[in-house]
């Protein structure tokens, strides 16, 4: 009885415009979702790394000067004590010291293995001190760290039900 009345309406202008209207609409309101979505996760992206950034660079300020004595010394043992304070940080995962003075007292630790998934942040800083009676540069302090992609997973998802709940709450 009705199913004249159904083919009809299905193949009326009015319907076929509607049905081509709705789902331009999903298309479009499921695009700009992933670009924002792209964008939120970049932002937090680089915001991350910029504390971890921020948190290396504390740890060298904390640092500089005693390795800077050390090196200005020559103090092999206290260069090697100052590393081992750092390694204790659970946040610093590779150290450097590059010495610019004879004997070169070049020293390196890698606490991590460098892993596909990370993206590694890294802070340099020179050591100044007294090299023949004149402030220079003793050597370089290199600090870094590794952010991994599963925390960005995480706040992906995070991310992800916000949106979602924001696009539909709007």
């Amino acid at each position: 009885m009705f199913s004249g009345a159904t083919q009809i309406l299905k193949n009326s202008i009015g319907f076929r415009l509607l049905r081509s209207v709705l789902f331009w609409y999903i298309f479009s309101s499921l695009f700009f979702f992933f670009i924002q979505l792209a964008v939120i996760y970049k932002d937090e992206r680089v915001s991350i790394e910029a504390r971890a950034k921020n948190e290396l660079i504390n740890v060298s300020n904390m640092i500089s000067f005693p390795l800077s004595l050390a090196l200005e010394k020559k103090d092999l043992n206290g260069i090697k004590s100052v590393m081992r304070l750092v390694s204790n940080n659970p946040f610093v995962q590779e150290i450097e010291i590059t010495s610019q003075q004879s004997p070169n007292f070049n020293q390196e630790i890698k606490l991590s293995e460098k892993s596909e998934n990370a993206s590694w942040v890294r802070f340099s800083s020179n050591l100044f001190g007294l090299i023949e009676g004149k402030q220079g540069i003793l050597g370089s302090l290199t600090l870094s760290t590794s952010v991994k992609y599963g925390f960005f997973a995480v706040v992906t998802n995070t991310m992800i039900v916000s949106a979602l709940i924001n696009t539909l709450i709007n």
